[in-house]
C-alpha cells in the first residue's frame, strides 16, 4: 500500500505540472485561435526574470509576482505586435512566426542572463530534507504539496469567477437564446 501511495503522490505532483502546461496551451488556442509554439520559451524568460530578481533585489515571493506581471506584459506584446498582425494574413505564417519566436527567445536567454551552468532557483515552499508528510508509509514533500495546491487552486478559482461573471450579466440568458425577428422588409407582401 505504501508503494501505491508513493506512486500516487509522485504522479499527482508531476501530473499537475503537465496539466497546467496543457491548460495554458488550450487557453491560448481558444483565446487566439492560434497555437503558440513559443509558450514554453516565454515561460522560461519569465522564470529567468523571477530568478534574476530573487538573486539580486527582492524576496522570492515578490519576484514571482513581478514575473507574473512581466509574463502578462510579454504575452500581450507578442500577441499585439506579432501574432495578431500576421494572423490576418495566414494561419501558417503564425505558426512560422511562433517557431521563429521560439528560436529567438531560446537563443536570447543564455545571452541575456549569462548562464552556462544551471543554477538552483529558490523554493516558495519548505524544501529541507526533513520537510515531508508521512502518509501511509509514503513520503510527500511539502514542496510538492504546495505546488499541487497552487496549481489546483488556479483553475478552480478562474472557473468560479467566470461562472460568477456570466451569471451576473443581465444579458446572460438573452445571449444564450437569441430571438429571431423578421423585419418588415423581409415579410411577404399582404401579411401583417
Amino acid at each position: 500500500m505504501s508503494r501505491f501511495l508513493q506512486y500516487l503522490f509522485d504522479g499527482l505532483s508531476a501530473g499537475a505540472i503537465y496539466a497546467l502546461i496543457a491548460l495554458g496551451l488550450v487557453i491560448v488556442y481558444r483565446g487566439t485561435g492560434h497555437l503558440n509554439f513559443a509558450q514554453g520559451e516565454m515561460a522560461m524568460i519569465s522564470a529567468f526574470t523571477a530568478w534574476w530578481l530573487s538573486v539580486n533585489w527582492v524576496p522570492i515571493w515578490a519576484a514571482v509576482l513581478i514575473s507574473m506581471v512581466f509574463a502578462f506584459a510579454l504575452g500581450s506584446l507578442v500577441e499585439g505586435l506579432i501574432i495578431r498582425p500576421i494572423g490576418k494574413r495566414s494561419q501558417f505564417a503564425v505558426g512560422v512566426a511562433a517557431i521563429g519566436l521560439l528560436l529567438g527567445l531560446n537563443a536570447l536567454a543564455p545571452f541575456a542572463w549569462k548562464v552556462t551552468v544551471p543554477e538552483a532557483f529558490g523554493s516558495l515552499f519548505p524544501k529541507k530534507p526533513d520537510d515531508f508528510a508521512d502518509i501511509g508509509g509514503a513520503t510527500w514533500r511539502y514542496e510538492h504539496i504546495g505546488v499541487l495546491a497552487a496549481i489546483s487552486s488556479w483553475p478552480v478559482c478562474s472557473s468560479c469567477s467566470s461562472r460568477r461573471r456570466n451569471s451576473a450579466s443581465p444579458c446572460a440568458q438573452s445571449r444564450a437564446t437569441p430571438i429571431r425577428r423578421r423585419s418588415q422588409a423581409s415579410r411577404p407582401a399582404g401579411s401583417s
